[in-house]
Formats: structure tokens, C-alpha cells, sequence
């Protein structure tokens, strides 16, 4: 079968984490015998999503690891004035005096979908001339998948053969913005026509069939997996671990791509606590994260040397970043708005224990691989710090549990018997 997949962004780019989850979905493709073909934007770095010109790609076709993938421009004057209009809905929101929320709503969900993901030139025709079996899209939170699924629906009217439509949502139902943000109808709308869903919780589906009449049947709940960590090839990258011999450092790490919802800031606040307290071998490496507020807090750090315990990182090619997490003492990420996150189960992978905020589809991802702490109590978070950098015997255990559970339940293996068997039965 011929299998297109629809996302925002994909490899080699610096954007995100969902053409991770693509780059699964379609090596699972090819390892079941199907072509996989990717359409996605030109978008390599996150600064091409605002501007006509850098940060793209110049090849609009290549091949990478047998996928086919297809580069469409974008609209970039549309997403830019989305993000100010975004924003703007936000702030109008925490005014107290605006009675009727209903019409607030709306704008913020409108305005939210065009600032997420941006919208691809050409994407009906092109989705015409490849003639697929099969379309997956993946995450629904952005309007290039909604304008996929707009795509599909318009072709199959056109055709004999329907084009069968599989959705992976990667939604957050209980993030505390999900209501306010996204348009429920038209996630109920997209829902409906799709021929499979794929959840990556139990929890987000037990969301979905609570909040939409599907049938259960129609939902399968497919777990991200990843491949067994490489041999690490250089581990003096960045100096740290001569850094960790000479001074006897404990690493915590932080990878995410944003720091709004991710507890980027709670963390250093709470670092900045044990500091205080003694805690002086502790060091907090950051990567990932490309938003302008931490670009503007990393480069006035860097020359102010204000909190010389925080450490930005360049950007991280996949092997590098396996040799950060080798590296590593704890993972903390203590989000509030991941639908799965697959820098935890990096972290377990790489047997690190894992400090995360206390949310529905982190408790079941994580298990008893890791401490919590409520989103945005930094006294919890501090406590939870505290806890395991005072005993390496619970960080060892932690950290054990969560490679044994990665074992279990997140490898590439599995979730590609589960994918294939998906795509054969549809």
C-alpha cells in the first residue's frame, strides 16, 4: 500500500518533536513492505515559520531512510500574524470584565490552530498525483493536519476508492488550556471521519470516548516506541564529561522545545533554591528549547554569568543527543501540557531517573520511573530535587525501573507490530 503521512515539520529539521513520531509510523511502513511517502513543510529551523526567506530547505525532495518525503512551501505571513493574534486572544481572556466568553472562545481557537503547525501550498494536488491508500496525520492540534483531513475529504468525493484516513491526535486533554484553545467541534467533526484513531495513552483515549460519541472499536491505543540507545561515539561533546570528573558535578537535564507549559523556568527557580542550601555540584544543562524569551535569558546569561549553573545547548544531532543523555544524572521535565513526550522515554532508555509534573499521561508513561511534583509548585519541585540527588542508591533504582519498564512497553519493536498490524487491518 502507499501510505502518505501529513506534519507540520520533519527530519533533519530543528523543530519539535511530532516528525519524530512520523519518522516511527513510516519506518514501520516500509518494515511492513508499504511505500511511505512524507508531506510535510520546508520549515528546517523554527525562525522559517516567520519569515520568506532562511530556515528552509532547499531540496523539496529527498529520501531518508527509505522515506519519500515531498517539501511544500508554507504560508508564512498567515502564521505570523496568527502567533500576534494568538497572543492577543490570550491576553483579552484574563480580563475579568469580559462577561461572554463564548465568542473568546472561538477566536482563541481560531487564532490557536493557524499559530500551530502552518499551512502548506499545493497539499490537495499534491495528495491527488501521489494517489495513496492511506493517509495518517499526526498531531491534531495543528492546522496543517486539519487541512490535510479538509484534503482527504474533498478527494474521496472525487473518487470511486476512498482514501482511507487514520488520525493520531497527541492531545493533552487535561492541560488546562485545552478548553479555551482548541475548537471542540471541529475536533469532534475530524474525529468522526476518520477511519482509525490512534491514541498514545490509555488516558487520552478514555478523553476521547468520553468527550466524542465514537465507537471504541474505532480507537486503538498504540505506545511510542523508540530504538535501543546506539553505542555512544564521543563522549568529550561539549567537554561535560571532563567537566563531571574534574568537579565532581551532578547533571540534571532539561530537553524540550518550548518553555511555556514545560516548567523550564520552575526548575531553575528551584535550583535556584538548593543552591542557596549548598548544592553547589549540581548543573542544569538545556536543550531544545529555541523560543525568544530562553534565547534572550541564554545569551544575557552567557555574558552576565548571573545563574552560572545553567548550560545551553546547541542544537543536537540524534547522536549527540544520546551521548547528553549517557551523560546525565536526572531527567526533569515537569510539563503540563505533553500528550506523551518522548524525551521520557529517551530518559528511561538511558536508565535516568525522571522528575515530572504531576499530569494524567505522565503518571501512566512513567510509573514508578521517576518522582513528581505539581505544575508550578517549585517548593514541590525543589523537595522532589532534593530527594534524589541526596541518594544515588534511589536514583540507580529509579532509574533501573524505567529501563526495565522501557523494555517492556516503549520499544521500536513493539510499537511497529502494533502499526503494522494496524495498517493491514484497516
Amino acid at each position: 500500500m502507499k501510505i502518505v503521512y501529513i506534519t507540520t515539520a520533519f527530519l533533519p529539521s530543528s523543530i519539535g518533536g511530532s516528525e519524530v513520531l512520523t519518522r516511527q509510523y513510516a519506518l514501520a511502513a516500509i518494515e511492513g513492505k508499504h511505500e511511505a511517502i512524507v508531506i510535510t513543510s520546508d520549515i528546517r529551523t523554527w525562525w522559517g515559520k516567520y519569515l520568506p526567506f532562511g530556515g528552509k530547505f532547499s531540496k523539496k525532495e529527498e529520501r531518508i531512510d527509505g522515506i519519500q518525503i515531498i517539501r511544500l512551501p508554507h504560508n508564512w505571513m498567515l502564521y505570523t500574524i496568527s502567533q500576534f493574534a494568538s497572543k492577543f486572544s490570550t491576553l483579552l481572556y484574563k480580563v475579568p470584565i469580559i462577561k461572554n466568553r463564548k465568542w473568546l472562545q472561538k477566536l482563541s481557537a481560531n487564532t490557536s490552530l493557524y499559530s500551530y503547525g502552518v499551512v502548506l501550498k499545493g497539499l490537495k494536488n499534491t495528495l491527488h498525483d501521489i494517489n495513496p491508500d492511506i493517509v495518517h496525520v499526526t498531531p491534531l492540534s495543528h492546522v496543517t493536519v486539519y487541512k490535510g483531513i479538509e484534503a482527504v475529504g474533498e478527494l474521496n468525493k472525487e473518487r470511486v476508492k476512498r482514501i482511507k484516513l487514520i488520525i493520531t491526535t497527541a492531545l493533552h486533554f487535561d492541560s488546562g488550556v485545552f478548553t479555551k484553545t482548541y475548537d471542540i467541534e471541529r475536533i469532534r467533526l475530524s474525529l468522526a471521519n476518520a477511519d482509525a484513531i490512534v491514541c498514545t495513552t490509555a488516558f487520552e483515549k478514555m478523553k476521547i470516548l468520553n468527550n466524542f460519541a465514537l465507537k471504541k472499536d474505532k480507537i486503538q491505543v498504540i505506545n511510542i516506541g523508540i530504538p535501543f540507545p546506539g553505542e555512544i561515539t564521543n563522549k568529550e561533546f561539549l567537554g561535560i564529561q571532563k567537566l563531571k570528573k574534574e568537579t565532581n558535578t551532578l547533571m540534571i537535564l532539561f530537553m524540550g522545545t518550548r518553555t511555556s507549559g514545560k516548567g523550564l523556568f520552575d526548575l531553575i527557580h528551584s535550583l535556584e533554591q538548593l543552591k542557596l542550601e549548598g548544592y553547589d555540584r549540581v548543573r542544569l544543562f538545556v536543550g531544545g528549547v529555541r523560543t525568544i524569551q530562553w534565547r534572550i535569558f541564554a545569551i544575557m546569561n552567557k555574558f552576565v554569568k548571573r545563574i552560572d549553573y545553567v548550560i545551553d545547548l546547541p542544537y543536537l544531532e540524534e547522536g549527540e543527543k544520546a551521548t547528553v543523555f549517557s551523560l546525565a544524572d536526572i531527567f526533569v521535565l515537569p510539563s503540563r501540557v505533553d500528550s506523551f513526550g518522548i524525551v521520557y522515554i529517551e530518559a528511561m532508555a538511558h536508565s535516568l531517573p525522571i522528575i515530572y509534573a504531576n499530569e494524567p499521561p505522565q503518571r501512566e508513561i512513567i510509573n514508578d520511573a521517576g518522582l513528581y511534583a505539581e505544575f508550578g509548585d517549585v517548593s514541590g519541585l525543589t523537595d522532589v530535587l532534593r530527594t534524589l540527588l541526596d541518594s544515588k542508591e534511589l536514583r540507580e533504582k529509579t532509574g533501573h525501573q524505567g529501563n526495565e519498564l522501557f523494555k517492556q512497553l516503549y520499544t521500536q519493536k513493539r510499537m511497529f507490530d502494533k502499526v503494522i498490524e494496524l495498517y493491514s487491518e484497516i
